[in-house]
């Protein structure tokens, strides 16, 4: 696979209208609203962003995730994209998630890596309102991990998320 000519690809997708809700619905939690009626009944939630980086290793295109630390607090363990609250110094939230990033896994993202935006989600146990941005690298990242804030990084194919059985609501 071409990684210009399949970065362009997702970049020309992201320009397009997005499914948004509909999609975050299809593994949400059972009784997670949509982000458009959560947000009708609160004005106190907190900026966040996520950094949802892709690259190609042996011909497919793998995607970064992380599992959170144990501790005592709402995101326990949880799986997630690198990623967190907005700092007053952060220019934007796209600013946001480069940062995050090299902090949490130590990867260097540049606004040359950056492809586009998805649909923003709000999670309510937190109160976080999350917009992940794609990027994607041309080789292979090297991870240097916050020890505080990541437990382990690991990798997935990118398109098994569109199996199937992954696509299942949670209760």
């Amino acid at each position: 696979m071409e990684h210009k000519t399949i970065s362009e690809r997702i970049r020309l997708q992201l320009l397009n209208a997005l499914p948004g809700e509909q999609s975050h619905q299809k593994m949400s939690p059972l009784n997670r609203p949509l982000t458009s009626d959560a947000l009708k009944n609160t004005s106190d939630y907190r900026e966040s962003a996520v950094a949802i980086v892709l690259f190609e290793s042996n011909n497919q295109i793998e995607c970064i995730l992380t599992q959170r630390p144990e501790y005592d607090g709402s995101h326990s363990g949880q799986i997630s994209f690198p990623g967190g609250k907005k700092d007053i110094n952060d220019t934007n939230l796209e600013a946001t998630a480069r940062r995050e990033c090299k902090e949490e896994i130590g990867v260097e993202l540049s606004l040359e890596h950056y492809l586009g935006e998805l649909s923003p989600v709000y999670i309510p146990v937190s109160r976080f309102l999350v917009l992940p941005y794609v990027y994607f690298l041309a080789g292979i990242p090297t991870f240097v991990r916050d020890a505080h804030e990541v437990a382990e990084i690991f990798t997935f194919p990118l398109f098994d998320l569109k199996k199937e059985e992954l696509s299942r609501r949670w209760n």
